[in-house]
């Protein structure tokens, strides 16, 4: 699993980030050992709509989730 995460955030996406445009909100814990929550820092940088969720005691959590637009 964590080299399946770490496939996930490291390779090639195929579109830039920044053209998400959707709401996201991430999730990271601040001790996670496997991928530094300052990955997901520098994605909500570049992405125009982004809710961090930063967890100062985990060390076990790194997420996303899409919120849909309201229609």
């Amino acid at each position: 699993m964590i080299i399946a995460d770490a496939d996930i955030y490291l390779l090639e996406w195929g579109f830039e980030i920044s053209s998400i445009t959707p709401l996201i909100h991430l999730w990271h814990g601040k001790e996670d050992r496997n991928i530094s929550w300052k990955y997901s820092q520098q994605l909500a940088e570049v992405m125009p709509q982004v809710t961090t969720h930063w967890l100062e005691n985990d060390g076990t959590t790194h997420c996303q989730s899409l919120t849909p637009s309201a229609s």
